[in-house]
């Protein structure tokens, strides 16, 4: 059957009570196709989601928790602690594939890896611990959840998980059971770790027996654009790709650097971003983009400009608060959006006795105002520019007569 390419949502619309995405018309089509009785869904980076940029940071984040819980032998920083892990993860696989043909391993296999020496805890005491994490790291996409579970009643679908996952059934069956996705608890969970096989290498085949329905009765709804999407096409189940991010975001973000490791080029103090990176993913794909003939145009200004500015109007909010000021001017011509984005701060994170306004000025008309001590680090900044003044430009924009300085003319 032919798959459907759909990306990803970030809210559902007030009005009309559908997801906010500007490709939900296709993912309806698929669900409302004649014939289909079973929506199978994806789980972590679909409607789980962590937060962090990529899902081994999580190890990074549970080596900092067992340093603090005097759990690892000594020498052994956060940043080993994860790269043993997933070293661990590699040498389970190569045993369960050299022992019995199959590539999926449990979360026990991998710690059974781990050599006595590096910790105390035991197998399910390391396993209960990143269990526990991934409840605390991972945000259920409750818009997501909210609307494919009331589809799914609409349409009277069976409702299955099925993860390319070492947990276990029952362990993602704890991380789904929360508040955000109640309508989808209790739903069936399918672990490629408790099988043995994975959706890229043969589970599609078993599944449509095992639920009792013919291949295209099925609608697998994920993020992996081979276990997701080619591979459930290739048996004949009906899938639609639900990507996390623009194709270009994973470029940007790995130019942009912010990360722990050694190649960072802004480093950061932790790899828990709250999961702004998710986010900006998904903030490319709200319905209001089909409005915009430059996707690119959208794209940047959705992912890299708007957490940017977003941060900077909060800055200023944060700033002015800490400084007693109550009135910001955003200078024209920028200042029309400078002052929109200062307005739009949520009332939690801002300054209450704020009030913009508009400045009509010039940059060289105000430029004293940015100095206040006259040191090396304000004056240097007058010379940040494409055009580098003269010392004589610069006099001059400050109110400085040459005439009066020690070897000035």
């Amino acid at each position: 059957m032919p798959g459907l390419a759909v990306q990803s949502p970030l809210a559902i619309g007030p009005d009309s009570g559908r997801l906010d995405d500007r490709r939900v018309t296709e993912l309806e089509t698929a669900l409302r196709a004649s014939g289909v009785a079973v929506l199978s869904l994806d789980c972590f980076d679909t409607l789980l989601w962590r937060r962090v940029p990529k899902p081994t940071d999580a190890f990074t984040l549970l080596g900092e928790e067992l340093l603090m819980r005097g759990a690892l032998a000594g020498g052994i920083s956060a940043a080993s602690f994860a790269r043993i892990r997933v070293a661990a993860e590699a040498r389970a696989r190569q045993e369960k594939h050299r022992q019995s043909q199959l590539h999926e391993v449990t979360l026990g296999e991998i710690y059974e890896q781990f050599d006595d020496s590096l910790t105390l805890l035991t197998v399910e005491e390391l396993r209960a611990a990143e269990v526990a994490l991934e409840r605390r790291l991972t945000v259920a996409d409750r818009p997501l959840a909210e609307y494919l579970s009331r589809l799914a009643a609409e349409l009277d679908l069976r409702v299955v998980f099925v993860s390319d996952m070492y947990l276990s059934a029952e362990e993602i069956g704890r991380l789904i059971d929360r508040p955000e996705m109640a309508d989808l608890a209790g739903a069936e969970v399918i672990s490629s770790g408790d099988v043995g096989i994975g959706k890229g290498n043969g589970l599609w085949h078993l599944l449509p027996e095992r639920w009792g329905v013919a291949p295209d009765a099925i609608v697998h709804v994920g993020n992996n654009p081979v276990a997701d999407y080619s591979a459930p096409v290739q048996a004949g189940i009906r899938a639609v790709y639900w990507a996390e991010m623009p194709e270009r975001l994973p470029a940007i973000l790995a130019a942009e650097g912010c990360h722990t490791g050694v190649n960072a080029t802004v480093r950061v103090p932790s790899v828990d971003d709250g999961g702004v990176t998710t986010l900006r993913g998904r903030a490319a794909f709200v319905a209001v983009a089909d409005d915009h003939d430059d996707q690119v145009a959208w794209e940047t200004g959705t992912s890299v400009l708007g957490p940017v500015m977003a941060g900077y109007a909060e800055w200023v909010h944060r700033r002015t608060a800490e400084l007693g000021i109550t009135r910001a001017l955003c200078v024209m011509r920028e200042g029309r959006l400078l002052k929109e984005l200062i307005e739009s701060v949520p009332p939690t994170r801002s300054n209450p006795a704020l009030e913009c306004e508009l400045l009509w000025a010039s940059r060289a008309a105000i430029a004293r105002a940015n100095i206040a001590r006259a040191n090396v680090s304000e004056m240097s900044a007058m010379f940040t520019r494409l055009r580098i003044p003269s010392v004589a430009e610069a006099a001059r924009t400050l109110g400085i007569d040459l005439a009066g300085l020690p070897g000035g003319a």
